[in-house]
């Protein structure tokens, strides 16, 4: 029985690719709001610019800034799309144990990514940022514990599928 590389190993996957996905999409919405920003600055100290001008630019930044609320429903829709996912796999009682083992790994590379974020957004750049994006830092500074949430939930929906089919969860 090969586990690591069944379709049961996509438990592992799924963590990594939606915490660097959360790391990526963070950084690069914290990082187009500072270069909007900046251009809006500056093409607003130019002769070119009119009140119409400001206003749109005044938009734009607004529309970035939703983004912060973009990455709370990526985020949830992360947990939920990875337990959703594992509940239509059978698994054996030992794969819950290898994902228990591989959770460690899991963790060191969202913990990874976390320190990332924070050692990239703490630069003084990003300080005017940082003020329009809370949910993007509580989230991004705290991956550690997004990837927990997603193994906890992949790994109950896993095997707790396993269990009800074979009928031991129905009275």
């Amino acid at each position: 029985m090969n586990l690591l590389n069944s379709n049961k190993g996509s438990l592992g996957k799924g963590i990594v690719v939606a915490t660097a996905f959360l790391f990526a999409f963070g950084f690069l919405s914290i990082l187009g709001w500072t270069f909007t920003n900046a251009f809006v600055g500056e093409f607003g100290n130019t002769t070119y610019s009119t009140p119409e001008t400001e206003a749109v630019g005044a938009q734009f930044l607004w529309g970035i800034g939703l983004f912060d609320w973009v990455i709370v429903i990526a985020m949830v829709m992360f947990i939920l799309g990875i337990g959703i996912a594992n509940w239509k796999i059978a698994s054996p009682p030992a794969f819950f144990i290898v994902q228990f083992v591989l959770g460690i790994f899991y963790g060191a590379l969202s913990y990874f990514f976390n320190y990332m974020f924070q050692e990239i957004a703490g630069n003084t750049v990003f300080d005017g940022a940082r003020v329009f994006f809370p949910n993007t830092l509580l989230i991004c500074t705290n991956l550690h514990w997004i990837g927990l949430a997603m193994l906890v939930v992949g790994t109950l929906t896993l095997f707790g599928k396993g269990q009800a089919d074979k009928g031991q969860f129905v009275e």
